[in-house]
């Protein structure tokens, strides 16, 4: 005879074990990330999409409520914000004008002053 209550556990645990929806914040994470990496993996994907994509999962996962990526143009070395999450219009129109030196992009002094 079958024991319906062992085999309704044993579903239970079977679909809790190998479950693809994440149980918590932290697998949720965790198969962002892993989902991240493969898409990485694509060779027809440019360097751009992935950081587009890095940086809207860290928007979504993190609660960041913005996020700037800027990268260095080759042709005149200067850095610009070219990923911009979570900007207003406005701010974000604004900021794809700057342009900034090396040092100016990497200083953080200047930045931490801007917040006293």
């Amino acid at each position: 005879m079958i024991n319906n209550n062992r085999i309704d556990s044993t579903t239970r645990i079977l679909r809790e074990r190998y479950s693809l929806v994440s149980k918590d914040s932290n697998e949720r994470i965790m198969e962002a990330i892993h989902k991240l990496l493969q898409s990485s993996r694509n060779p027809n994907q440019s360097i751009h999409a992935f950081l587009e994509d890095a940086a809207r999962m860290t928007h979504r996962l993190f609660d960041f409520q913005e996020i700037a990526i800027g990268l260095r143009n080759n042709k005149d070395k200067m850095y610009r914000f070219e990923i911009l999450i979570g900007f207003r219009d406005e701010a974000e129109k604004a900021l794809r004008k700057c342009a900034y030196t090396h040092e100016e992009m990497t200083n953080l002094d200047k930045y931490l002053a801007a917040f006293k």
